[in-house]
């Protein structure tokens, strides 16, 4: 199907005088017109509709993005007239930045663009009517501002064929105890780090290694290289760390990279469990800021703070919050969470010094009773502290403090 625009630009000659509709599976008719405009440049769905349709029909999927990294719009580029007009109305070649025109470049797009745009529509004519509607859209969690979708080049490692290197003969492993010992010694007797520049790569291998076969990269390492070899300063030959213990956005980072160097050195991982914690949030879920005014910092709970309202909890009461939080998963915190946390403290407490008041003059030698002359309910008592006695132990050993501060409630 092909339309004729009603917003002809008489100052760019490559004008398009069509357009294809495309039939896309993103679009219902259960509301509105099932009709709706296409930008592949600005949108996910509409990106697929328009790969698909070109695969269909084997032609050009070339993707012209108007818009720049600051969200302006640029200036289009002018077509050369050597170069002939491809027969499809959907190249991007001339007509999408025909349609943008030179009226457009420079300017934002969701500020001063969409009024420009609203105004050539007007001008022409085709402006029915304008009226805001509330409707869902992206926005940056940090700046709070809207997000703009656009297309850019990226490139992708194909990894389709990996596998088969696992078969192939490999040389001996580079790195080790005794050449990472080499390539310390070479660096101290030539000038430090800039050895690895300087120096050829025969003096930088260690014996027995043939130059030959190498070849000296000079990329930089993965960022994380430096704390995910942390363990070898760190800890003693041979040792493994107990735990790893880390935010969830660390699988990729500290996690992983301790792994691949351990692994490479000494052909085993560097601890023995990994325990990955969520995010401290405010109450309502949200993730704590500045511009926000949610922040809740450890001093004004522990020494309080009277123009934000907060008493004086102690550290006592914090200690008992982190430890008996799930740190599984997010965690929030705020004025009404301090408020219950310092009532279980409070009867933690209360109890504490109603039993020690009560063993004030109390003489195990003297006073015990055995457990056959103690009444039921004596008995039940004890049978619930040895539960809570194991699950506190076992707690410990799965670091879940959750579930030992459950079996105190």
């Amino acid at each position: 199907f092909v339309f004729t625009p009603k917003l002809p630009n008489p100052e760019t000659p490559t004008f398009c005088s069509g357009y294809v509709v495309l039939l896309g599976d993103h679009v219902t008719t259960d509301a509105g017109t099932g009709v709706v405009h296409t930008a592949p440049a600005h949108g996910q769905e509409d990106y697929f509709a328009w790969m698909a349709h070109h695969a269909q029909h084997h032609s050009d999927n070339t993707i012209t993005c108007l818009v720049d990294e600051k969200g302006w719009f640029v200036t289009p580029k002018p077509r050369n007239p050597e170069t002939p007009t491809k027969s499809s109305h959907l190249t991007y070649a001339g007509c999408y930045t025909a349609e943008a025109g030179t009226d457009l470049a420079g300017l934002f797009v969701q500020t001063q663009g969409t009024a420009k745009v609203l105004e050539q529509l007007a001008q022409s004519g085709a402006l029915v009517s304008v009226s805001e509607i509330t409707h869902r859209f992206p926005y940056d969690w940090r700046t709070k501002k809207p997000i703009l979708l656009r297309a850019t080049k990226q490139w992708f490692a194909k990894l389709d064929s990996l596998h088969a290197l696992g078969h192939q003969d490999t040389l001996e492993p580079l790195l080790n105890d005794t050449t990472i010992s080499h390539v310390q010694k070479v660096m101290l007797e030539h000038g430090g780090t800039d050895a690895w520049w300087t120096q050829p790569l025969a003096t930088l291998l260690a014996p027995g290694f043939d130059p030959a076969q190498y070849v000296k990269g000079t990329d930089t390492l993965d960022v994380w290289f430096d704390s995910g070899s942390s363990w070898y300063a760190v800890l003693p030959k041979d040792t493994v760390a107990d735990v790893y213990l880390e935010g969830s956005d660390q699988h990729r980072g500290w996690f992983q990279s301790s792994l691949l160097t351990s692994l490479a050195v000494q052909r085993k991982a560097p601890y023995k469990n990994v325990i990955t914690h969520g995010f401290i949030l405010d109450e309502r879920g949200q993730k704590m800021s500045k511009s926000l005014g949610n922040v809740l910092v450890p001093h004004d709970i522990i020494e309080g703070h009277p123009k934000k309202k907060i008493p004086a909890y102690g550290v006592d009461t914090l200690r008992y919050w982190v430890a008996s939080t799930d740190y599984t998963s997010q965690v929030g915190i705020g004025p009404s969470t301090m408020v219950k946390i310092s009532d279980h403290v409070r009867k933690v407490r209360n109890t504490a010094r109603f039993l020690l008041a009560n063993l004030n003059d109390f003489d195990p030698r003297v006073d015990a009773v055995a457990y056959d002359d103690m009444t039921s309910l004596d008995q039940y008592m004890l049978h619930l502290l040895h539960e809570l006695q194991a699950q506190i132990t076992d707690g410990l050993v799965d670091f879940l403090n959750v579930e030992m501060f459950d079996g105190l409630d």
